[in-house]
């Protein structure tokens, strides 16, 4: 996927909360990018991130799951410069 238009999904998802994604967030923009079977992959390449927790929900940062899925579709690991 075109890095530009990745980040156009991503910043243009309506999402409960402007700081970020929740988990059932997360789920959905796995499933329309038909990335539900990479699930696992998703989550190990935004390794341990910084989050939000509002009103007992975690919040993912937009440029976290950007840098998931563009390891996803690229089949790699995070670099060492991609870590916050």
């Amino acid at each position: 996927m075109d890095y530009k238009k990745l980040k156009d999904y991503i910043y243009g998802f309506q999402t409960w909360n402007k700081m970020g994604f929740t988990n059932c967030e997360l789920m959905i923009v796995l499933s329309q990018l038909g990335l539900k079977d990479k699930m696992e992959e998703f989550f190990s390449a935004m390794g341990v991130r910084t989050c939000a927790v509002i009103e007992g929900k975690t919040i993912t940062y937009h440029e976290d799951v950007i840098l998931g899925l563009t390891c996803v579709f690229e089949d790699r690991e995070p670099t060492a410069a991609e870590w916050d």
